[in-house]
């Protein structure tokens, strides 16, 4: 499933995985406790038309090295593609530190 990184005004908001970007800000918009991005959107007063302002970018989930060798380990998962985001980079996978490279 395609990931998508949401920022507003250059702060990243977070990675969140759909079928588009419209599920995407669904997705977005569940994590803060709304049915959808068109729910949220009504009680922003926001345009759900224009995103709401915020920026929408489909990114991949790239490939998973390891930190200290930079070997590749495999294709990282959405998951971990968006924890490495969150961090500025190094996450823990399976005991070992690593980090996700776009593919």
């Amino acid at each position: 499933m395609p990931s998508y990184r949401i920022t507003n005004t250059g702060t990243e908001i977070g990675v969140f995985t759909g079928y588009g970007k419209t599920a995407a800000l669904d997705a977005y918009a569940r994590t803060v406790g709304y049915a959808s991005f068109e729910a949220a959107c009504l009680v922003t007063g926001d345009d759900p038309d224009t995103d709401g302002g915020l920026t929408v970018e489909e990114c991949s989930t790239g490939a998973l090295h390891d930190y200290e060798t930079d070997d590749y380990i495999r294709p990282a998962t959405a998951e971990e593609w968006a924890m490495s985001c969150a961090s500025g980079g190094a996450i823990e996978v399976d005991g070992r530190w690593c980090y996700v490279a776009e593919a």
